[in-house]
């Protein structure tokens, strides 16, 4: 059988102390597993646009909008150049 790539979800926690903690896992997974969980915004960031631009499945809740179109870009960029 083929491994498949699983549609990602870019989603957040909200904790008790009123910090965000960022969470990135599969659209079945529902389990919080520490090693999907970010505290640093940007290393999230940095996962999330790399699963864009790879051309990865994803759902978004966490990334603001104008990061994620700026990475479709530059997935369609990619694309285009080897399409050549």
């Amino acid at each position: 059988m083929k491994n498949e790539i699983k549609k990602m979800v870019f989603d957040y926690l909200d904790t008790a102390d009123g910090h965000i903690v960022y969470w990135l896992h599969t659209i079945d997974n529902n389990t919080i597993l520490p090693d999907d969980l970010y505290y640093d915004k940007y290393e999230f960031q940095e996962m999330c646009a790399h699963i864009v631009t790879d051309g990865v499945a994803y759902q978004n809740y966490a990334i603001e909008d104008k990061y994620i179109e700026e990475w479709e870009l530059e997935r369609e960029e990619i694309e285009k150049e080897h399409a050549l």
